[in-house]
């Protein structure tokens, strides 16, 4: 099973969020993040993820966590996805193209606006969960690529 991160950074400028340059969802801005690897705490790899994508270094402890999404695809469960916080005072020249897409910063009421259908599906979902700062576990459910929805788990 798959363990994934996303975090979410606040910048002096807004969120920052990346236009993937690769499927899923390519085209669609999304959250930092990745896959965890081997011997690596979900933390870790966070921060890890978090600089290969954007060059920011943040420590694993300066990540608040803000809970456990188990992704389901038709019924399946495909992997975890650990979110995170974080916070930079750093400014960085945006809009930055990268290996992975193209960087940039928006307010947190435009990417959450439910007629914005340039964020990822479930990012828009979980976005609450990250501003609620809270560390709890939900379930994300998809039927193929379509997402379906975001429920605590009971």
């Amino acid at each position: 099973m798959k363990q994934l991160t996303l975090i979410l950074v606040a910048t002096p400028t807004g969120l920052l969020v990346i236009n993937r340059q690769k499927p899923p969802y390519q085209g669609c801005w999304n959250a930092l993040g990745g896959k965890v690897e081997l011997g690596e705490t979900p933390a870790v790899g966070a921060a890890r993820e978090l600089f290969e994508e954007s060059g920011l270094t943040v420590s694993p402890e300066a990540l608040t966590t803000c809970g456990l999404v188990h992704w389901r695809v038709d019924g399946e469960l495909r992997g975890d996805l650990f979110l995170y916080t974080c916070t930079t005072a750093t400014a960085m020249p945006l809009p930055t193209a990268t290996r992975e897409g193209v960087l940039m910063t928006f307010s947190p009421d435009w990417l959450a606006d439910p007629q914005n259908l340039g964020v990822v599906p479930d990012l828009q979902a979980m976005l609450p969960l990250f501003f609620a700062g809270k560390n709890g576990e939900w379930n994300s459910r998809f039927a193929g690529d379509r997402f379906l929805g975001l429920e605590a788990t009971s």
